[in-house]
C-alpha cells in the first residue's frame, strides 16, 4: 500500500469514528449521562486519525500518540498555516453559541485561539475514556468541530479523502 492508500484508509476510518460520534450526540442529546463522553473520545479519535492520515500522505509516517497537539506539530509549515487558518475562519464563521454560559458556569476563561485550544483538547481522548482519574479538565472541547472541519478542510485540499 502506498502512501497515498494508506493516507485514504486512515482518513476513511477517521470518517467512521466522526459519524459515529455523530450519531451518539444525536441520541445523548448532550445528556452527560447518556452517551455524551463516548461521543467526545470518538470525536477526539477522529480528529487523530485525519492527522495521522494528513502526516502519513506527506511523510510516510504515523506518530505513536494519541496527543492531538503531538501529531500536529509534526505535519508540514504549509498543513499548519493552513489548518491554523482554516480555524481561524471557522471560529468567525461558527462561533460557540454557548461558550460565554460555560465561562459564567465555570468561572474559567475559556480560550478561543488555535494553540489554546490545540493544547486543551490535545489528550482529550485518553482523558475522557479514563473520566474517573482527576486530570486538568478541557473547557474548549466545544471547539472540537471547528477543529474538525479545519483539518478536514486540509484533507481535502491535499486529495487524502478520494481514491
Amino acid at each position: 500500500m502506498n502512501n497515498k492508500e494508506l493516507s485514504y484508509t486512515i482518513s476513511l476510518q477517521a470518517t467512521r469514528f466522526e459519524d459515529s460520534a455523530g450519531l451518539l450526540f444525536k441520541v445523548g442529546s448532550f445528556d452527560p449521562n447518556k452517551y455524551y463522553i463516548p461521543a467526545w473520545v470518538l470525536a477526539a479519535f477522529s480528529l487523530e486519525l485525519h492527522l495521522k492520515s494528513i502526516l502519513q500522505f506527506e511523510s510516510g509516517t504515523i506518530k505513536k500518540t494519541h496527543r492531538i497537539k503531538d501529531i500536529f506539530d509534526e505535519l508540514s509549515k504549509e498543513s499548519k498555516k493552513r489548518i491554523r487558518a482554516n480555524f481561524e475562519n471557522e471560529m468567525l464563521t461558527h462561533p460557540s453559541p454557548n461558550a460565554k454560559q460555560v465561562e459564567k458556569a465555570s468561572g474559567t476563561k475559556i480560550e478561543e485561539d488555535f494553540d489554546s485550544v490545540l493544547d486543551d483538547i490535545s489528550s482529550l481522548f485518553v482523558d475522557f475514556r479514563y473520566i474517573f482519574e482527576p486530570k486538568k479538565e478541557a473547557r474548549s472541547f466545544m471547539f472540537i468541530d471547528n477543529l474538525r472541519r479545519s483539518i478536514t478542510d486540509r484533507v481535502r485540499d491535499l486529495g487524502i479523502n478520494s481514491k
